[in-house]
């Protein structure tokens, strides 16, 4: 699924963005994506927003499902607004992630890490965004319903510390970060036999597009942890108006299978 917004400026009336409840989103707009020799036509349609603190109503979206976005490959996009005014913009899909071999057990300081390596034409260039989730199913009733847990980098003081968007084209993860992953599915709930865990987690690795990498490097950054900027550079690629036209891949780790004694031990019960 490809999917893309197009919002109104707006004025919040005070310093906060968040002031304003009233989702931008401008319908009635003719979007066009001109991809490898196909030109393809989004419609306006609404998805379930899963977050509603701010706008309370669903999700506004311009959407295509017949066509998906492949490696190294160049994207043009045109936009005409009911008031006539063309919006126009173009970028190039990352390259393909290759995993290398197969993921390595270290030992350090008698901590077990799990290392994942990859490699691909966007090192050096582009960020990689990596996610690691674990598949599990939940008895309810008599149907199996299918869950996933995301397994964070590590914890810091009892808080989940996510992956971030870096260069290097490797991470990894310690064991006990993933027992604790683990743990948490069937946290105060005593019967963990309710739950199968997949003997196969899920490692993805996103690699961002160039459009992306430099909204990521001149409009999110800051200048330390304790610094906030106030005058930070806003990024924009799009011809006759202003926003982001970006795309990421998105590459898939196969190899990686879960010992099923590690998961009986925590009280489990396996889901081949």
């Amino acid at each position: 699924m490809q999917a893309a917004t197009v919002e109104r400026a707006y004025i919040t009336g005070g310093f906060d963005p968040y002031q304003n409840t009233n989702d931008p989103f401008l319908s009635g707009a003719d979007v066009r994506v001109w991809y490898k020799d196909s030109v393809y036509r989004f419609y306006d349609t609404s998805v379930v927003r899963s977050d509603t603190s701010r706008y309370k109503s669903s999700m506004n979206i311009y959407m295509n499902r017949r066509f998906k976005v492949e490696p190294a490959e160049s994207i043009e996009v045109e936009v005409m607004l009911p008031n006539g005014r063309r919006l126009k913009s173009s970028t190039k899909s990352a390259g393909k992630v290759t995993f290398l071999d197969n993921s390595t057990l270290f030992i350090y300081n008698d901590v077990k890490i799990i290392k994942f390596f990859w490699t691909s034409s966007s090192v050096g260039t582009n960020f990689f965004l990596p996610k690691f989730r674990i598949i599990y199913y939940k008895k309810e009733g008599s149907q199996n319903t299918r869950h996933e847990k995301e397994i964070p980098l590590r914890y810091e003081d009892n808080m989940p510390v996510p992956f971030t968007t870096s260069k290097v084209p490797q991470v990894s993860v310690d064991l006990n970060t993933i027992k604790r992953a683990l743990n948490e599915i069937a946290e105060g709930d005593p019967d963990k036999a309710a739950y199968s865990i997949s003997l196969h987690p899920v490692f993805t690795v996103a690699t961002l597009d160039d459009a992306l990498c430099k909204y990521y490097s001149t409009s999110t950054q800051s200048f330390s942890s304790i610094t906030v900027s106030l005058d930070e550079t806003d990024y924009s690629n799009i011809q006759g108006g202003y926003g982001i036209f970006g795309s990421f891949t998105s590459d898939e780790y196969q190899q990686l299978k879960f010992v099923g004694e590690f998961i009986t031990s925590l009280g489990y019960k396996i889901k081949e």
